[in-house]
């Protein structure tokens, strides 16, 4: 798989669903609690992150811009060039009421620096994880598997780069799932520009 340009990608977030097809996912994985269920989607695109409770679905894609998606239900739509933060509530009777909070940032560091991060980034995609609970998860699968379901929690997926000598690419997620609260942190690298882009969004349920 080879990763498109970073150049060329925006963070979105669509108060609606988004048909699976308009993504194509190398890993998925599925989180579910009383108030909400998570589906998680990592590839070779950037990631989709779809989040339905009670009648109201909201999905955050960091994917190229020039992916042909619908027109109603955008609620944010930017660039990944530099940071931006987001924080919208959405509380009407389609469901209960929830705060959306997201920050992403893009930064090139100098070539030994983004080797160091794509270096711990594929070391986090194949460390066995202890939880907080003491028990202990199997390790995640190889990172030289293009994409996996790496473990309860954390996708991982590795990418060929357009550039010879630019070496691979990397994208990781990991989730952090609570029973009113949903938070998870996404870094992605593009080896042909050295460019690191990390996201971190979170969900929180407001109290009625």
């Amino acid at each position: 798989m080879s990763r498109p340009a970073v150049t060329k990608f925006a963070f979105r977030l669509f108060d609606r669903p988004l048909h699976p097809e308009l993504f194509p996912a190398a890993a998925t994985e599925r989180i579910e609690r009383p108030l909400y269920t998570a589906t998680l989607s990592l590839g070779e695109d950037g990631h989709r992150i779809e989040v339905r409770t009670g009648g109201r679905t909201l999905t955050e894609l960091l994917a190229p811009a020039d992916y042909v998606l619908p027109a109603g239900g955008r609620r944010v739509g930017r660039g990944v060039r530099g940071a931006g933060l987001e924080d919208l509530t959405f509380d009407d009777d389609r469901g209960p009421a929830v705060r959306y909070q997201a920050g992403h940032q893009a930064e090139t560091p100098a070539a030994g620096v983004f080797d160091h991060i794509t270096a711990e980034l594929l070391a986090d995609a194949a460390a066995t994880v202890a939880l907080g609970d003491g028990e202990e998860r199997a390790p995640l699968k190889r990172s030289d598997i293009p994409g996996q379901t790496a473990r309860p929690g954390a996708l991982a997926c590795r990418f060929t780069s357009g550039g010879r000598l630019a070496g691979d690419s990397v994208g990781l997620m990991r989730v952090e799932a609570a029973a009113d609260s949903l938070l998870i942190h996404a870094a992605h690298t593009f080896a042909d520009t050295r460019t690191v882009v990390r996201t971190q969004s979170l969900w929180e349920w407001i109290e009625p």
